[in-house]
Order: C-alpha cells, then sequence, then structure tokens
C-alpha cells in the first residue's frame, strides 16, 4: 500500500513564503562557518517509489564570525519545500559544492539559507527543513577480485531494502560536525528500521510501522538501514543485543546474540564501559561488513556464513570503542589499525590461543610483501580510508602491527592504561596521530616521538632476518621470494595470463564468468589451452591461473611439469596434501612455482563436476592465502601450504633419505614405534580393534604378527623393549581407572593432555605387569639407553615437567632438569653417554604463567619446543635448534652427531610437520620427509640401516595415522 505521508507541518509561519534566492553566480558559502550539534528528524520512507520525505530541526551552532548566511549539504535528488527558523521562513539557494572539496559533487549540492537577521559568534540557532525526493542508486558489484570494499552505492530506498548513510546526504549536514541524533521513523507496516544509539519507542500500526532511535552521544554521522526483518533481542548486563535477519535466516539469531555478548563483555573489559545502550545487528540486502555506532550491517552471504569470528563481528564491534566513539580527525586514520590489533589479534591472546595470535601476525605481514612493493609504499600516517588491498595492509595490517610493537615497548600495563584513558577522555571527539602519540607517552611515562616517527611518519619495515623474528613480533618485509606459492602471489603479480579450457561448452562454461571477471582487471591476458600449447612459451614469463585443470589439455601438459611431488590431479579425482579426494562435488585449487620461471606462480583451479565449480568459482580470490584448498560442494575441507622453496641442492619434495617405503599399519590412529634391541620388531601404541584409546602392540617389520602387550585397559603410551627383547616397557593410566581418560577441551588450541600414568614393565605375552613408578601425576616418555645401563623418562612429581633417569627397576631415580618449562621426550645417543631432548622453558611472566596455568590442569601446549642435548647426568645442557616452531621427537643419527625430528619450521602456517636432520651444532638443517601433512617419532634401527616414524601420508580418512619403514640412504 501506498505510505501515507505523515508529517505535520509547522503552522502560522512568518515571512515572504516558500522563497528561494536566485543568485547563481554569488559564491559559495564557507562550510566550515558553523556546525551542527544536533538533528530532530522526521522521516517517512516509501520503498516501492525509492522515495523519502524527512523533517530535520537542526541545531546549529555558530562559529568564530558572526554569519548572515550558512550552507548544508543535501542530495542533489531531494528537494527542499522550505527552511524557517524561530517561526519565520528563510530564503535558501542550491549551490554546487566547490571543487576542491572532498565531499561528492556527484549526488550533493550545497543548500545556502539567508538568515533575517546575523548570527553572532558561539550562537546556537534552530532551524527546520522539510525536504523530499528519491535515494535510488542500486548496489553494484565491487571493482577488485576480492571484496575489500562493500558493494557500492551512495544509498538506496527500494523494495528489497533501506540503506542510507552520511555518503547519502539524505538529511541537511556540515562537514565535519559531530551531532546527537534523534529520528522517528515511518516506514510500511511488516518493516523494521535499525537506527543509531537506543530504541526509545517502536509502534506496529495496521498501516505503518513507526520507530524512535535516540543517539545522544556525538557521532560523523547517521546511517539508517530497513528491510522485512524478524527481530530477536536480549539483554547482555545492561546492554540490549538485538539482530534484524530476514525470516529465512532467524535461526543464526542465537548465534549471533551469543557471539556478540561475549565479545561486548570481553571489550567492555580492555577498553571501558559499553558506550551504548544498545548493540544490533543487521543483515543488509547487498554485501557489506560495515560498523557503525551502536549497530553492524552484514550482507546476507555473510550472515550466512556464520560472520562471528574475531575479524568479522569482532571487528565492528570494537568499532564502537574505536572509530564510532572515539573519532579520527582529518589527519590520518589510526581507528581502523588499533580495531584489527584488538579485535582480530587480540582476541586469540584474550582466549589463549596463543598459536593463531601468532598466525594473525604472520598473515600481517603476509600481506603487506605480497601487496605492498617498495615503490608503492607509503607512511601509515598517510592511511586514510581503504580503497585496495594495498590500503589494507598499510593502514589495517601495518598499523595494527605497529600498536603490536608500541604495546611491547611499553608494556602491558601501560598500553593498556592508555586505551582505557583513550577512550574515557576522548569519547565523542576526535583524536589524530599526534594526540594519540601525546596520549601514550603521557602514560608511559616517556618519550615515545621516535617510535611514532619512525613506525607512522616513515615509510618500510625493520630490516630483520626471520630467524631473529622466528614469531613475527617485529613488522618487517617477507621477500616475495621466500613466500609459499598462493593465488595472491598470481593476483599481484604484473604479467598475469587467465588461461581456459577448450571443448566449448561442456568443458569451458563453468569457468567462463570467472575468467572474463579476472581479464577485466588491468594486464592481465586471457588466452585459451588450445593457444598456449604444451609448449606453453607464452606462459614462461608469467604467472599463470589456469582453469579447468586437466582439462585444460595442452596447456596442464606444460604446467604439469611444475607440481609438487606427490601431487596428482586427473579428470576424475587428484591427490593432494597426501590423500586422494574423488566425487561430483569436488574442486581443487592449487598454486605452485612457474616451472619455467620460478619468480612466478601457476595456479590451477577446477572441479571434478561443473556443479563444484560454481559456488567456489565467484569467491575464488578469497582463497588466496594457502598453496592449496580442496573443497565439497563449496566448502573447504582441507588446505595447507608448499615450502617456499626447496633446500639448496635438492629438488622440491625430494626424499632422497628414503627408499623401498613401505607402510606397515592401515587405519585408524598408530603412533611410536620403536625398534627392539636386535632390530628385528616394533613396539608401537594403536586404536586398532576399535579401541577407544592407545594400546601397546608389537610386530614385525613387515607389519605381520601383531599381539597386544599392555593390559587393554585405560590408556597407555610411549612403549620401549628392554635388553634381551623378552619384556617391554610402557606408561599406563590403568592403575587409575580401565576407562580411556577424558580429551582436554582445546577451544581452538592443540594440548597435550599430562593424564595420571606410571611406568610398567611387562612380557611379550602382557603378563607379569611391574610398576617402575608409583608417584601421583604423569610419569611417560619412558626411553632405555643403547647399553642397556638406565632409563630416562618424563615426570611432574616436583610439579614441573622434567626429565630423570632411573636404573631398569625403577631405583636410583635421579633429576637431570630443573629450569621452569616443558623438559621432555629424552632420548640416549648411540653411545649411551649423552641425551637428546625437546624443552620449552618461558621467559616472558605472562607466558610462564600461562604454563604453569595450563600444568596445574595437567595440560601442556607444546606449540613451541625447542631440541636440546645434555650429557647421560643432566650436565652441559645446550639448546640446538632456535626457530620458534614445534619441534619434537629427537632421535639420535647413528652417527651420533646429527639429530633426527619433526617440526612445522618449514610451514608458516604451522600447521603441517616433516622429519628433518640437523647437526647437534645447531648447523645443516636438511629436510628428510615431504609426503603427507604429519610425520614424527622417527627412530633408527639399531644398525643405522632403517627408519621407522609415523605419518598420515595415503590417509583414507581424517585423524588416520599409521606406521611407516624405509630403507635409509646416507
Amino acid at each position: 500500500m501506498k505510505l501515507v505521508w505523515a508529517l505535520v507541518l509547522v503552522g502560522l509561519l512568518e515571512g515572504p513564503g516558500c522563497s528561494v534566492l536566485s543568485s547563481p553566480g554569488v559564491p559559495s558559502v564557507d562550510l566550515g562557518a558553523i556546525s551542527v550539534l544536533r538533528h530532530e528528524i522526521q522521516l517517512a520512507i516509501d520503498p516501492a517509489s525509492h522515495r523519502m520525505r524527512g523533517m530535520d530541526r537542526v541545531t546549529i551552532q555558530v562559529g568564530r564570525r558572526e554569519v548572515r548566511e550558512f550552507s548544508v549539504t543535501l542530495n542533489k535528488a531531494l528537494v527542499v519545500a522550505w527552511v524557517s527558523s524561530e517561526g519565520k521562513l528563510l530564503p535558501f539557494s542550491p549551490r554546487p559544492l566547490p571543487p576542491s572539496t572532498e565531499l561528492d559533487t556527484r549526488h550533493a549540492h550545497q543548500i545556502v539559507v539567508r538568515l533575517d537577521r546575523p548570527a553572532r559568534a558561539g550562537e546556537t540557532l534552530i532551524v527546520d527543513f522539510d525536504y523530499a525526493g528519491e535515494i535510488n542508486d542500486p548496489p553494484k558489484e565491487p571493482r577488485h577480485l576480492r571484496f575489500v570494499t562493500p558493494s557500492e552505492t551512495s544509498g538506496h530506498i527500494g523494495p528489497e531494502g533501506v540503506y542510507i548513510g552520511p555518503e547519502s546526504y539524505w538529511y541537511p549536514d556540515v562537514p565535519n560536525s559531530l551531532a546527537s541524533y534523534r529520528v522517528t521513523a515511518t516506514i510500511p507496516p511488516g518493516w523494521e528500521v535499525i537506527g543509531q544509539g537506543g530504541l526509545v519507542a517502536h509502534e506496529a500500526r495496521a498501516d505503518a510501522t513507526v520507530t524512535t532511535w535516540d543517539a545522544s552521544a556525538p557521532a560523523e554521522g547517521l546511517t539508517l538501514a530497513a528491510g522485512k526483518f524478524v527481530v530477536v533481542m536480549r539483554m547482555s548486563g545492561n546492554t540490549e543485543v538485538a539482530t534484524y535477519f530476514y525470516p529465512e535466516d532467524r535461526e543464526l539469531a542465537d548465534e549471533y546474540l551469543t557471539a556478540a555478548a561475549a565479545y561486548l563483555d570481553a571489550y567492555s573489559r580492555v577498553l571501558g564501559p559499553y558506550p551504548f545502550p544498545r548493540f544490533s545487528i543487521g543483515e543488509n540486502f547487498f554485501a557489506s561488513g560495515l560498523g557503525m555506532p551502536s549497530y553492524a550491517l552484514l550482507g546476507a552471504g555473510s550472515i550466512r556464513r556464520h560472520y562471528t569470528q574475531p575479524y568479522a563481528l569482532g571487528h565492528e564491534i570494537v568499532h564502537s570503542w574505536i572509530g564510532n566513539h572515539v573519532f579520527n580527525d582529518n589527519g590520518g586514520n589510526w581507528a581502523e589499525g588499533l580495531t584489527t590489533y584488538l579485535a582480530n589479534y587480540y582476541w586469540h591472546e584474550l582466549t589463549g590461543d596463543l598459536q593463531k595470535a601468532r598466525e594473525e601476525r604472520r598473515m600481517m605481514l603476509l600481506s603487506y610483501a605480497v601487496y605492498v612493493t617498495p615503490d608503492q609504499d607509503y607512511p601509515v600516517v598517510q592511511f586514510k580510508r581503504k580503497s585496495d588491498q594495498r590500503d589494507n595492509a598499510i593502514g589495517y595490517n601495518k598499523a595494527a602491527m605497529v600498536f603490536h610493537m608500541l604495546r611491547r615497548e611499553i608494556g602491558d600495563d601501560r598500553f593498556f592504561a592508555a586505551l582505557r584513558t583513550l577512550v574515557a577522555e576522548y569519547g565523542g571527539r576526535r583524536i589524530g596521530w599526534r594526540e594519540l602519540e601525546a596520549l601514550f607517552s603521557r602514560v608511559a611515562s616517556r618519550d615515545l616521538r621516535p617510535f611514532f616517527a619512525r613506525w607512522i611518519e616513515r615509510a618500510g619495515a625493520a630490516d630483520v632476518k626471520a630467524e631473529a623474528d622466528p614469531d613475527y613480533h617485529v613488522f618487517r618485509r617477507i621477500p616475495r621470494r621466500d613466500l609459499h606459492p598462493m593465488l595472491n602471489l598470481f593476483a599481484t603479480d604484473p604479467r598475469r595470463i587467465v588461461v581456459v579450457p577448450n571443448g566449448g561448452a561442456a568443458a569451458g562454461e563453468p569457468y567462463r564468468e570467472l575468467a572474463l571477471r579476472v581479464a577485466k582487471q588491468e594486464g592481465v591476458v586471457l588466452r585459451s589451452a588450445e593457444e598456449v600449447g604444451a609448449a606453453g612459451k607464452a606462459l614462461r614469463d608469467a604467472s599463470v591461473l589456469l582453469l579447468g585443470g586437466p582439462n585444460a589439455a595442452p596447456a596442464f601438459a606444460w604446467a604439469a611439469r611444475g607440481l609438487p611431488l606427490g601431487v596428482q590431479l586427473r579428470p576424475d579425482g587428484f591427490r593432494v596434501g597426501g590423500k586422494d579426494y574423488q566425487g561430483s562435488g569436488m574442486a581443487l585449487l592449487l598454486s605452485f612455482r612457474n616451472p619455467d620461471d620460478p619468480d612466478h606462480v601457476v595456479s590451477v583451479f577446477y572441479g571434478l563436476s561443473s556443479e563444484a565449480v560454481k559456488p567456489v568459482a565467484r569467491l575464488l580470490f578469497f582463497y588466496g592465502w594457502n598453496s592449496y584448498l580442496v573443497f565439497e560442494n563449496g566448502a573447504v575441507i582441507a588446505r595447507g601450504d608448499e615450502p617456499p622453496r626447496p633446500a639448496e641442492g635438492v629438488p622440491a619434495g625430494a626424499e632422497r633419505h628414503l627408499r623401498n617405503v613401505r607402510q606397515l599399519t592401515h587405519g585408524r590412529q598408530n603412533a611410536e614405534a620403536y625398534f627392539s634391541f636386535d632390530g628385528r620388531s616394533l613396539i608401537f601404541q594403536s586404536t586398532r580393534d576399535g579401541r577407544g584409546c592407545y594400546q601397546q602392540y608389537v610386530m614385525g617389520l613387515d607389519g605381520s604378527d601383531v599381539r597386544m602387550v599392555s593390559t587393554g585397559r585405560g590408556t597407555t603410551t610411549c612403549g620401549y623393549f628392554l635388553p634381551g627383547d623378552r619384556r617391554v616397557l610402557f606408561s599406563s593410566t590403568h592403575a587409575k581407572s580401565p576407562a580411556c581418560p577424558p580429551k582436554p577441551s582445546a577451544q581452538g588450541r592443540y594440548l597435550w593432555s599430562l593424564d595420571d600414568y606410571d611406568i610398567y614393565t611387562a612380557t611379550l605375552g602382557g603378563e607379569d605387569l611391574v610398576p617402575l613408578t608409583t608417584t601421583p601425576g604423569y610419569d611417560a616418555e619412558a626411553t632405555i639407553a643403547p647399553d642397556g645401563s638406565r632409563i630416562v623418562f618424563t615426570s611432574v612429581r616436583d610439579d614441573d615437567l622434567d626429565i630423570y633417569s632411573m636404573r631398569l627397576d625403577g631405583t636410583d631415580v635421579k633429576r637431570l632438569t630443573s629450569v621452569a618449562g616443558y623438559d621432555g621426550g629424552p632420548v640416549f645417543s648411540p653411545d649411551s653417554k649423552r641425551i637428546v631432548y625437546r624443552a620449552h622453558h618461558p621467559t616472558d611472566p605472562a607466558e610462564l604463567a600461562r604454563y604453569r596455568e595450563l600444568l596445574a590442569r595437567n595440560l601442556v601446549e607444546p606449540s613451541k619446543l625447542e631440541i636440546f642435548v645434555m650429557d647421560a647426568d643432566g650436565g652441559n645442557q645446550r639448546q640446538v635448534t632456535g626457530n620458534g616452531a614445534a619441534n619434537f621427537a629427537p632421535f639420535f643419527h647413528p652417527d651420533g652427531r646429527r639429530i633426527i625430528f619433526s617440526s612445522n619450521v618449514h610451514d608458516p602456517q604451522r600447521r603441517t610437520f616433516h622429519l628433518f636432520l640437523i647437526g647437534d651444532d645447531g648447523q645443516g638443517l636438511e629436510p628428510v620427509t615431504a609426503e603427507g601433512g604429519f610425520n614424527s617419532f622417527p627412530m633408527f634401527s639399531p644398525d643405522g640401516s632403517k627408519l621407522v616414524w609415523v605419518s598420515d601420508r595415503g590417509a583414507k580418512e581424517k585423524g588416520e595415522f599409521n606406521i611407516f619403514l624405509a630403507d635409509w640412504a646416507p
């Protein structure tokens, strides 16, 4: 139905009636002569006709000098009916905006109002505007491959939804004003309006819905959104939290309300009380991720993708303090960097996920390395708004890292005290980088001018080598050649070629829209596979996006020369990350180095059916950071990275030390396989036979004659043969409980559970069980010296994770380590005179406190472990590695001078583990394995001819690990 305009005109107006000035030749009025203090708006919206009508009572304050006329900005499509003050009509005239302003001269102009008397400097006036017209700029898709900006619109009123913000110029305003707002909006029945501040009135009538929003805190502008929403509201402390979702998405409300409440609670403790009475989450009719004072407006696609992550909903909520309560001045945008630091990054510290926090720091450096070339860099102080990924890398990510370094520079207490002071003192005000510097200097009681001059006012990054900053605490440039292959390297290469398959609609149609969209980017060349040919001459000095995979022959024949070892791509399936994938819903995005020029990359995207391609193609460039991603029906089910560059002189992925690799177990979880003293048998732990937790088994080197040697109760770990190979040793919890111990609540982190193990010996038949330890808590990780003299093991008997040794009968226990932190996984050298082990000794007080808090809960987080060596009596303890990664499961090479161990040092994301060799002096790091995503627990046979280890290579199910044996090639 047509909306009835319910605006009542002010009566008994004096003056000449709707007068309009006519003086186009008069210079424009000074836009800074006045400022707006408050808007009180009566608004009617008719989505069907794209029209609105507004009556705005504007409270104006005159500047430093007397004025006889003033100007406000307004959308050109809105026609002013009259302007009045103190019951008198005032003459007015539309005029163009000065061309030098930063305002949108396409959509806005100025309305010049002549007062009936001079207004004194500092005087406050109340002026009424009555205006109406269309706001009809339908949203357009962003220009970028990866949507770093929302759909482009200056504002839209339509049947699909309403979005009007400051860029719509939908109410008379003065640039740079900080005003409060009260708006009463009338809209057709069944519609709901989302506004800023608090919802103070709501009336659902038969002919209309009327809502009143009051935003008493000053803001830079007013944005309204409206749609046919279902509203769900709950309280979080004293704050109303509400969702405005379309009916088909109403079941998602609880997820968003719960997440919002958690963020509001956490950041209120960090930044001070939440500055608004309400926080709303609105579902938008176009792609967006916008944060306004007291609400976030997210596109429907984002809502349905569960956009509750810290970088998403959390980011918009932090803006309620930073950016929408404390404002940037016009000298630069610091708020996005600080919001990114607090939301995208610091949330992971708040929740204790230090590995994810490290990954966020790495990604910030990665984005700078990919999107900011030295010749296109600029200082953080020059960033004002995001228009492309370069701006994102500098204004969001570099600025966030600068705040991280500032925090480390002045300490946590002073950093967070400064943030609380910032919100308390500058709420409702603007502040720039210089004032921010002064505030931090004041709270820190030190001059921070050199820090801000270096990191805010100058371009560039620190000249620091990766070895000196393994955990990415310093903002530094990662050389492009050191990055792992990824789609984003294609997207940022000056020379780019897109190759589409031949064969008409059947082969090429699923990729056509994607190819045309990419080809619109500057510098991109579009070619068919047939044009390129198997020689690939045109592709040799460019980065290539090869669509269709094997269906793009003969171009694929050229690209296949560069495929990483172990990767196979076929029309009916593919193998990547050590696993095989088949089925019509599967698709793959794979990036690797150009086989003719490793300075460029090849990215292959294909699906096993057109249905598998379509949901991924539209969002392909959202997935630009990994070397490979596997999709099933549009959802990511696996991802990983290839090493940045192979070791010098070693082909990518080579396993040159391993010959005649054979798999000894098949299915479920099998781990920690260790040789007998005669080298003819293995003891290992397994969940085979349907078990819920590990039991100990022995088997021959061909995988035959498998038999259990533990009790079948509780869980076990760390089996080992005793000298003579007639008895075995292992740790077990069966004496405490016959059930499997509960798994730890990891909350997104990787934790090891320190269950109440004791060490036992038993016969090969699982009989004559003899306990060697009986102390409370964790006693495990036991191994035996090759000369049969002593056992080394890990224990918490002295309230820390330390290494001990004892005789084979459990007597003469000696403590070998005593530094605070985790010491474990000890193994003797071939001559039994030294021990290699893993350790992490936290020195940061917060990290040490975190370690002790986990230890009190019988947990340890092995995200950082280094390899150490010591004498068999605990003397001469010395660190071997220092890469900041998770290095564990060390074992001496038969020569007694090198160590083989498992590590994720090669993977910037720390997700995959491979075996490496290193000298006991920390030199000569060499990769051993390349297949699969997890390789660990290596052990050489007593004669040094074989290596046994655990791997997920060839796994058919998630979480499957098997025992592998190989002949060792020196």
